[in-house]
C-alpha cells in the first residue's frame, strides 16, 4: 500500500517521476519531436516503449486519470514482481519445499516477503520513481519459463520485448546460444530491429534520425563522468564505462 501511495504522490508531483519521462517521450514522438532531446530527466529507451504506451500519455492529461495511471502501474509492477518469484521458485529444488499446494503457496508467500524486505531499498527506488525494471524482470522470467516449457518462439519473444524496452536482456540470448537453440536465437534476432526500428517507423518517420541523435548525444551522456549524469544514471553502459575507466 504504501508503495502505491508513493508511486501515485511522485507521478503527479510538478516534476513528474520516470513514468513522466516515458509518457512525455511518447507524446512527443507521436507529435514528430525528437524524444532524446536534453532535459532534467531524460528519455534514454529505445523507442518501442514510447510507442506502446501512447493511450497512457493521452490519458495522463486528465488530473483523475494521473492518479489512476499511477495506481495501476504501481500494482502492475507489484504483480510482475510477485511473478518473477513465483516464476523462479516452481523451477528451484529448495531443500525446504513443502508438500502439496498449500505448501507450494507458503513457500512463494514466504519468499516473497522475505525479498521484499530484502530488496526494498531497491523496490521503494522503483516505485517512487514508477520505473519499467519490474516488468522488464517480470518478462525475463517469462523468457526462461517459456524456454523450460518447450515454447522457443514464444520464449524469443518475450526476451525481444524486453530487449525492446529496456537493452541489458539482450545477453541473456546467450543462454539460448549455449545451448544450441538456434530457433530462439533466430527469431529473437528478429523480434528485436521489427520492434525497436519497425515499430516505431511506422508512428514517426525520422525514427532512424532520432536514434542517430542517441548515439551521438545520448551515449555520450550515459558515460560521462558528470555526477548529473555518468554514473548515476544507472545504465549498464555507464556501469560498465566506469567499472573498467573507460576514458
Amino acid at each position: 500500500v504504501l508503495f502505491v501511495y508513493q508511486s501515485v504522490r511522485n507521478f503527479n508531483r510538478p516534476a513528474g517521476n520516470d513514468l513522466t519521462v516515458y509518457l512525455n517521450a511518447s507524446d512527443e514522438l507521436y507529435q514528430d519531436v525528437n524524444p532524446y532531446h536534453d532535459g532534467r530527466l531524460r528519455f534514454v529507451y529505445p523507442l518501442f516503449l514510447a510507442v506502446v504506451l501512447y493511450p497512457l500519455s493521452i490519458l495522463a492529461k486528465s488530473a483523475l486519470a494521473k492518479h489512476l495511471i499511477a495506481g495501476v502501474w504501481a500494482l502492475l509492477s507489484f504483480a510482475a514482481f510477485f511473478w518473477t518469484i513465483s516464476a523462479t521458485t516452481r523451477r528451484l529444488k529448495e531443500p525446504w519445499r513443502l508438500p502439496g499446494s498449500a505448501g507450494a503457496s507458503a513457500r512463494h508467500w514466504t519468499l516473497f516477503a522475505v525479498l521484499v524486505v530484502a530488496l526494498h531499498p531497491f523496490l521503494q527506488d522503483e516505485f517512487l520513481n514508477s520505473q519499467i525494471n519490474l516488468f522488464v524482470i517480470g518478462l525475463v522470467a517469462l523468457y526462461f519459463a517459456l524456454l523450460e516449457s518447450g515454447k522457443p518462439t514464444a520464449a524469443a519473444i518475450a526476451l525481444g520485448i524486453a530487449t525492446s524496452v529496456k537493452l541489458a536482456p539482450a545477453v541473456l540470448i546467450l543462454y539460448a546460444l549455449a545451448q544450441r537453440r538456434y530457433r530462439v536465437v533466430f527469431v529473437f534476432c528478429v523480434t528485436v530491429p521489427l520492434l525497436i526500428i519497425g515499430v516505431p517507423l511506422l508512428v514517426a518517420p525520422d525514427t532512424l534520425s532520432y536514434y542517430g541523435s542517441y548515439l551521438s548525444d545520448v551515449t555520450s551522456s550515459l558515460t560521462s563522468k558528470e555526477a548529473t549524469f555518468g554514473y548515476r544514471s544507472f545504465s549498464l553502459l555507464s556501469t560498465v564505462t566506469h567499472t573498467f575507466d573507460f576514458h
